[in-house]
């Protein structure tokens, strides 16, 4: 995963939506959300399956806190971080131009400030039954809560298949760096069983 420490200014909508409701709601709950059909979960899952059949395992210890149609967002009790995974249609013909319109999405539709965004790694061809290609990069952003503006910090990865016009926006993000990093391995694993 990136991990530089120089950065530079720079998905989909339900994920996007997703990380500003988990962040700013996670302890007072739910209602009357402007995300619309978010179900809460409040067991520990082992799945997720998108409409489209493919089927996220949850890392032991992560449960999913909150679903969508095409979205499902997954956190660690006490670890400060955040997962989620939006599955469906590409926003573009290649993975670049998708994974700039997912990010620019995820800042704009969550009203992120002074995002700081380091450039997207090298893209990485994979063998996967639903994706062949990623791509990701890091990235710090002010963000508004209920407590007032916080820094969160966050890796974009981008899952794309060229043939079915499949795309996969993945936002990790977290209260410091550190939570970020400590979510990596996990956030990896995820993210290999739906490649």
């Amino acid at each position: 995963m990136a991990g530089s420490q120089s950065r530079t200014s720079g998905s989909r909508r339900a994920v996007a939506a997703a990380i500003t409701a988990v962040v700013t709601i996670l302890a007072a709950g739910i209602p009357g959300s402007a995300l619309g059909d978010i179900v809460p979960a409040s067991a520990d899952a082992g799945t997720f399956t998108f409409p489209d059949g493919i089927t996220l395992t949850v890392a032991p210890g992560w449960t999913i806190s909150c679903t969508g149609k095409t979205w499902v967002c997954v956190e660690k009790p006490g670890s400060g971080s955040i997962v989620e995974f939006s599955v469906g249609d590409a926003h573009a013909a290649n993975i670049t131009d998708d994974f700039a319109a997912g990010s620019n999405l995820t800042i704009n539709v969550n009203g992120l400030t002074r995002v700081l965004q380091e450039p997207p790694s090298a893209i990485t061809t994979v063998q996967g039954k639903n994706f062949t290609q990623t791509i990701e990069a890091t990235y710090t952003a002010d963000r508004q809560t209920n407590q007032g503006t916080r820094r969160q910090y966050g890796l974009w990865i981008d899952l794309f298949n060229a043939s079915t016009h499949t795309a996969c926006f993945v936002n990790l993000g977290g209260i410091s760096a550190d939570a970020v990093q400590a979510a990596v391995p996990d956030t990896n694993r995820m993210v290999n069983s739906i490649l």
